[in-house]
C-alpha cells in the first residue's frame, strides 16, 4: 500500500510543477519577448520486473525531467531576416554618407566659370 501511496505522491508533486509552468504561460501571454514553456515529464521505471499473473510491468510514478522553451521558428526566421536586412540597410547608408562627404567636400559644384570670351573658349 504505501508504494501505491509514493506513486500517488510522485504523480502528484509532478502535475503540481506541470501546472505552475502552465500558470506562468498564462499570466505571462502577453508579455513581450516571453516564450511558452512546456513540461516533460517521463515515468519512473520499475526495476522489480514483471509480474507473474498479468506480465506487466509496475511502475514507481512520474518524475520531471525538464522544462522545455518552446518558440515559434517561422517568427524567429522572420527576425533573423529582418536584421539581415537592417544591416545590409546600415552599410549602404553608411557607404552613400562617405560619398556624399566625399563629393561635397570637393565642391565639384561651386568651380567658377570662366567670363565671356575669356580663356578656355
Amino acid at each position: 500500500m504505501s508504494d501505491l501511496l509514493a506513486i500517488g505522491a510522485s504523480g502528484l508533486r509532478a502535475y503540481q510543477s506541470a501546472l505552475t509552468t502552465v500558470s506562468d504561460n498564462i499570466a505571462n501571454a502577453s508579455t513581450p519577448g516571453y516564450a511558452r514553456r512546456r513540461v516533460e515529464l517521463s515515468e519512473n521505471a520499475s526495476t522489480n520486473g514483471a509480474l507473474a499473473q498479468e506480465r506487466s510491468t509496475v511502475g514507481n510514478g512520474v518524475a520531471v525531467i525538464g522544462v522545455q522553451r518552446l518558440s515559434e521558428d517561422l517568427r524567429n526566421s522572420a527576425v533573423r531576416s529582418t536584421g539581415a536586412d537592417l544591416a545590409k540597410t546600415q552599410s549602404g547608408i553608411t557607404w552613400l554618407s562617405r560619398i556624399q562627404d566625399a563629393l561635397t567636400g570637393n565642391q565639384l559644384g561651386s568651380r567658377e566659370q570662366p567670363p565671356p570670351g575669356g580663356p578656355g573658349i
